[in-house]
């Protein structure tokens, strides 16, 4: 009898942790919204960052201190899966024409940066499909931040307010 009422015990602590591993898990409703890379505080400029819309629908941005780059992100759409953020990615986001330029006052680039050139999106030839994994921040000085922090790829990603809150 003994025996029974142990195995009962473990079954049901079994169970506890597994429904409390299910709600640290990530929801759509967790997910929509604009996500920054390693801070929650947009200063001069956003770093790279991922806007999860209601509709499943993404963008992915590069930081604003990648004066140089001419890929400036991608979008597509999103699902999610467990502890998984399927991305099917449709466009990318480009800068196309302009001429290098250089200002000693820009921050980052050591002043080089592209002028004049004009943003395009443009439809990728076939649907590129990435599965990224999802998770709740687990270091310390993440965790304050609650809902606030998710890790992507296991890289913390903060919840931010881009100038559209409509998502």
């Amino acid at each position: 009898m003994k025996t029974k009422i142990n195995i009962v015990n473990v079954l049901i602590l079994i169970a506890a942790i597994v429904s409390t591993c299910n709600a640290q898990g990530i929801s759509k409703a967790d997910l929509v919204g604009d996500w920054q890379i390693d801070s929650p505080v947009i200063a001069n400029g956003w770093g790279h960052n991922y806007t999860f819309h209601k509709n499943n629908t993404f963008e992915f941005r590069v930081s604003q201190f990648e004066y140089l780059n001419r890929e400036l992100g991608f979008g597509g759409t999103y699902t999610i899966k467990d502890s998984t953020v399927v991305l099917n990615i449709k466009y990318e986001i480009l800068l196309v024409g302009g001429v290098p330029s250089f200002d000693p006052i820009t921050i980052g680039g050591a002043g080089w940066y592209i002028a004049g050139g004009k943003i395009e999106i443009s439809k990728l030839n076939r649907v590129v499909t990435e599965k990224l994994s999802i998770s709740r921040c687990e270091k310390e000085d993440q965790r304050k931040y609650n809902d606030k922090c998710i890790a992507i790829n296991l890289v913390p990603f903060y919840k931010v307010h881009f100038i559209n809150p409509e998502y």
